[in-house]
């Protein structure tokens, strides 16, 4: 218990929560699964009493879902979930949650402290997320952290900073500052489901725009322009699909050359083969190239390709050695050049396809601005897959990742509810009493009006008696007090008003009759009430028989007096009013006679029920009276809710049957220890009780 609140059964914890919802229109239902509709909210049982953080988590909770019920367009939701991602999805319940709070808190100002309190004590306790599940993860967590710090002035500032850390890493800060800016436009008007849910959108888009530039390829490196040679013809741009090509002139097996060429078809500057393989302008296909003057070997000069052989930047041999920004057939590339055995050489190689300088193979390699068939590019040295991934956005992210996460939470970034239930289990371990009402059950609503007649007759004496004395004294017992009146007996005191006008200067007594009290009687109807063990098997009792008579005696007296009050009697998971205070008696004999023991003694359970029913009446005074006739099942529990019921105003008195278990509850008691002591008993405590001054 905590004594520092002073706890009644009115300011319980599942009191107060359901007062809390009920202040908003919204019903509780202490059954789990926690869940919530557009009218009640179904929440797991909670415990009588706990600590002040657990209240503050409770109540946030309730005050949470209750802003969902006020604000959030759940027909929306459901038309308009199935045909958005999960992304976007898990976003549009983020900003949901700020939006819903931020009304609640302008609607009921005590909410915005009890809603602040709770998210700092779920991140406190760690029971949030911080944006580290992955891409996916850290955009929603920050949407949710970013409108709690700066929208609801909420202290959310750890998983704040490790969502945006996170968010950095595939967006950048400047992506991140767009964000913050679309969210700074958008966010603190938002006035409606419609409205955060096109905001998600909104931030979907802005995730799509950075990935877009982030994969933008980049801009083409200017292509460098190379001296032309004099003794070349019209050499620029050309390309043969058999053979070599100079200037305009293309042969049938593709041989071309200047004045001077060789028998070979040597071919001059930039020449490409059939294969694919692209120079700087010209190619050929079978025929070595040769500036003037060359050989009858085929050797090619500065930047030429051949199909089967290298190529020499300035003579080159029939095998097709090759220098300077060559091309093989197979793609190769080197630093200094290749031809197609591999061997690398100076101007004047021979002829085993040497090549030099910046050669790449045909098979797709790139120089200057042209780009193959795979879209390699050798500008910028960037493979395909760079480009497909953005490069790498910031640290090793991009845009990309977020929109394609699989890994996606669509729950709160803060979990309250987990954090409720949670701290509420806590405090039940502590010996705080837990009422689930999931366990109870109705009792059987038997009919046994002879047994009834037949009691009644056992003690119709004693009832006798006992009307006729409460009726007369409780007739005769009047209440006075004095009221201020303009007709009376002259109070000296107001006599310097009459100087003013007041007319209402004299004292007058009214007296009244003593208020009625609600009377409620729990019954212990356990099995021990009526079967004992000996020896090996089971005798029967007739504890339950003279405990049926003293509820028989309660119900004739206070039926004559015109007192309400109903009875419970409890047994196992069996706990439940026969006779309500509103029901006439005549309606409840049948069921009070048939009154039988079995089960268990949930003896916490039957008085929290029963209290809860007694402190909702109007009357002034309530009185619960406890049979039973021995230990509860929870005396802690019981002990607990005995103490609430005390503190609420109430008077509880107990009647023990043969043992006096029932001290331990109850302070005010009587022990029955023979069937001779047992109705004059309950009659007297009755007595007792319900003329005792107000």
């Amino acid at each position: 218990m905590n004594a520092s609140r002073n706890t009644t059964l009115r300011n319980t914890l599942p009191a107060i929560c359901s007062a809390i919802a009920g202040q908003k229109g919204v019903k509780i239902v202490w059954q789990g699964p926690p869940r919530t509709e557009g009218t009640t909210i179904w929440s797991s049982p909670l415990p009588v009493d706990a600590d002040e953080s657990t209240v503050k988590m409770v109540v946030g909770d309730i005050d949470h879902e209750c802003g969902h019920i006020r604000h959030s367009d759940f027909d929306m939701v459901g038309k308009k979930r199935p045909t958005i991602s999960d992304l976007q999805f898990g976003i549009w319940n983020a900003l949901e949650d700020t939006f819903i709070e931020r009304k609640l808190g302008d609607d009921y100002l005590g909410c915005q402290q009890t809603l602040a309190e709770s998210a700092e004590i779920a991140v406190a306790r760690g029971q949030c997320r911080t944006g580290e599940k992955g891409p996916a993860d850290a955009l929603q967590v920050f949407c949710d952290a970013w409108g709690r710090k700066n929208v609801l002035l909420q202290g959310v500032d750890p998983i704040l900073a490790t969502s945006r850390a996170e968010l950095v890493k595939h967006i950048e800060e400047k992506g991140v500052a767009r964000l913050e800016a679309l969210l700074s436009t958008k966010l603190y008007s938002a006035n409606s489901t419609a409205e955060t849910l096109k905001l998600s959108g909104q931030v979907v888009q802005l995730i799509k725009d950075i990935q877009d530039e982030q994969e933008k390829p980049p801009e083409p490196k200017p292509q460098e322009k190379k001296p032309s040679d004099p003794q070349e013809g019209k050499g620029g741009s050309g390309q043969g699909s058999s053979g070599g090509q100079d200037g305009t002139d293309q042969g049938s097996d593709g041989d071309q050359d200047e004045p001077g060429q060789g028998s070979d078809g040597d071919q001059e500057k930039s020449d490409q083969d059939s294969n694919g393989g692209q120079g700087d302008s010209g190619q050929g296909s079978d025929g070595d190239q040769d500036e003037p003057d060359q050989g009858s070997d085929g050797d090619q000069e500065e930047s030429d390709q051949g199909s089967s052989g290298g190529q020499d930047g300035t003579d080159q041999g029939s095998d097709g050695d090759q220098e300077k920004s060559d091309q093989d057939s197979n793609g190769g590339q080197g630093d200094s050049g290749q031809g197609s055995d591999g061997d690398q050489d100076e101007p004047g190689q021979g002829s085993d396809g040497d090549q030099e300088e910046s050669d790449q193979g045909s098979s797709g390699g790139q120089d200057g601005t042209g780009q193959d068939s795979d879209g390699d590019q050798d500008g910028s040295d960037q493979k395909a897959d760079d480009s497909s991934q953005g490069g790498g956005a910031g640290r090793g992210g991009s845009a990309r990742q977020i929109l394609e996460d699989a890994n996606i939470d669509q729950g709160p970034a803060i979990d309250r509810k987990g954090a409720a239930q949670a701290m509420a289990a806590e405090a039940a371990a502590k010996g705080n009493f837990v009422f689930n009402p999931q366990t109870i059950t109705p009792p059987p609503q038997g009919e046994n009006l002879p047994r009834y007649s037949a009691l009644k007759g056992a003690v119709s004496g004693q009832i006798s008696q006992l009307q006729r004395r409460l009726v007369v004294e409780f007739q005769t017992k009047r209440r006075s007090r004095t009221v201020v009146a303009e007709e009376g007996r002259l109070d000296g005191r107001r006599l310097h008003q009459a100087l003013v006008g007041e007319t209402r200067v004299y004292r007058h007594k009214v007296v009244t009759q003593a208020p009625k009290p609600a009377v409620s009687l729990v019954l212990d109807c356990s099995g021990s009430m009526g079967w004992a063990i000996k020896g090996s098997g089971l005798v029967l009792k007739d504890d339950i028989i003279l405990a049926t008579q003293a509820v028989i005696a309660m119900a004739e007296v206070c039926a004559v007096m015109g007192v309400p009050f109903e009875v419970i009697p409890f047994a196992g998971s069996q706990i439940g009013a026969i006779k309500t205070f509103d029901a006439p008696l005549a309606r409840a004999r049948g069921r009070i006679g048939a009154i039988a023991a079995s089960g268990g003694t949930p003896t916490a359970e039957a008085l929290w029920i029963a209290g809860n029913r007694l402190v909702a009446r109007r009357e002034e005074r309530k009185i619960l009276m406890l049979v039973t006739d021995g230990s509860p099942d929870n005396m802690p529990a019981a002990q607990q809710v005995a103490g609430l019921i005390e503190r609420s105003g109430i008077e509880l008195y107990g009647v023990g049957i043969g043992t006096e278990a029932v001290r331990k509850i109850c302070r005010k008691s009587g022990v029955i220890k023979s069937a001779n002591d047992l109705a004059p008993a309950i009659l007297n405590a009755l007595a007792e009780r319900m003329l005792a001054a107000a």
